[in-house]
């Protein structure tokens, strides 16, 4: 029953409860079980406004290992797969709690790895199969040490793929579990830091350069003179990251036009990780890092103050 007796919220929830049912059947063929995957999809995408109680639901429902075994069988149609792989990276979507289940789910990571790694695959497909591990990583730093195993494979994806939409997928991978400081090691030793680098110097919209300035400023930013931090090369880490901040703090998208928005706090822990250096704190002071940091304690997030904070202190060490 939904509290409350809001019937609008009742009709969603009720339809859900009807497609999950669907894929637990062994009498529903195979035509309405794909539209009942998606219906899931739908109901759980973060364009309605209560996605978040339709992502619970259909975790509470089971909806999740009813997903993964129609990704992992080897019978179904690759078009109920890719729908499957969808309507678990939306159940991910901003909930840790759903993100920390799917990303630690073996049978999944397994699968997802061979899809990625097989080369017979065709690469519109390795992105859509990425996917909900992608929104699992960034929403659950727990799945991290589980996600770890497939880090060799989406850097071998990343240097070897044409399709910008999968080389996008794989740059915010790597990205967020940079962030972790934990995981960085096996980024570093499965060579993920120079196509990053390449593809940041790119600065092309579509494979979402700050993600990779990101994973760049957390992999490396405590070494000085890196030649990914030079500001003569531009656009260099520092210079992405500060326009970037300046534009998270006003919530705007970056680059601008781009549909893509950044965490502000995200940025600041990746610039924290930078400026413990004299050569990285003075461009960081050219790039006008003060008036964003006043800017960034007014916004009164508990997070982002706790990384702006770190900012000014190393910046004053």
């Amino acid at each position: 029953r939904v509290h409350g007796g809001n019937r609008l919220m009742a009709m969603p929830f009720s339809q859900l409860r009807q497609a999950i049912d669907k894929l637990k059947s062994k009498l529903v063929d195979d035509v309405d079980k794909e539209d009942a995957v998606f219906l899931l999809f739908e109901l759980c995408h973060n364009t309605r406004r209560d996605f978040y109680e339709s992502q619970m639901l259909a975790l509470k429902l089971g909806a999740v290992p009813l997903l993964v075994r129609i990704a992992n069988d080897v019978n179904t149609r690759e078009s109920m797969q890719l729908l499957a792989f969808r309507a678990l990276g939306q159940m991910c979507f901003s909930n840790e709690y759903v993100s920390s289940i799917v990303g630690c789910d073996d049978t999944l990571i397994q699968k997802i790895g061979s899809i990625i790694s097989d080369p017979r695959v065709p690469e519109s497909v390795k992105d859509e199969a990425l996917y909900p591990l992608k929104n699992a990583a960034g929403n659950s730093w727990s799945s991290h040490a589980k996600l770890i195993c497939l880090v060799p494979q989406v850097v071998h994806t990343l240097r070897s793929a044409n399709n910008k939409l999968l080389m996008a997928q794989c740059i915010f991978f790597l990205g967020v579990l940079a962030y972790n400081p934990e995981t960085r090691p096996a980024l570093l030793e499965a060579g993920s830091l120079d196509p990053l680098i390449d593809l940041m110097h790119m600065n092309d919209a579509d494979l979402v350069p700050l993600s990779a300035a990101l994973a760049v400023a957390c992999l490396v930013g405590d070494e000085s003179n890196h030649p990914a931090l030079k500001p003569g090369v531009r656009p260099c880490v520092i210079y992405q990251l500060t326009r970037a901040l300046s534009a998270a703090l006003q919530e705007q998208d970056f680059p601008a036009g781009s549909g893509t928005f950044y965490s502000s706090w995200k940025v600041m822990m990746a610039l924290s990780n930078i400026c413990g250096h004299p050569k990285n704190k003075q461009q960081l002071l050219d790039q006008g890092i003060l008036s964003l940091i006043q800017t960034a304690l007014r916004q009164g997030n508990s997070r982002l103050t706790a990384h702006t904070l770190k900012v000014l202190w190393r910046l004053n060490e």
